[in-house]
């Protein structure tokens, strides 16, 4: 397959492994690991972002004692 030019704004971390997938030499350029990374960084930061949104976890229902000793805290 030939190289082809897609918008960057249109390639996320999936499409970007599946457009990888399909090239006859499989390694990657200096711009396109940097790419990559911050690709990574950014679905980190999202990834980060909802975490917090999230509620906190429920306090534990028992106690070490009541589990003798199997520890499944």
């Amino acid at each position: 397959m030939p190289d082809t030019n897609v918008p960057l704004a249109l390639v996320d971390r999936t499409w970007l492994g599946r457009l990888l997938a399909f090239r006859a030499n499989p390694d990657k350029s200096e711009n396109v690991r940097r790419y990559e990374a911050l690709l990574d960084a950014e679905f980190a930061s999202r990834w980060e972002a909802v975490r917090k949104q999230r509620q906190p976890s429920q306090a534990q229902l028992f106690g070490e004692r009541d589990l003798g000793g199997l520890g499944l805290d």
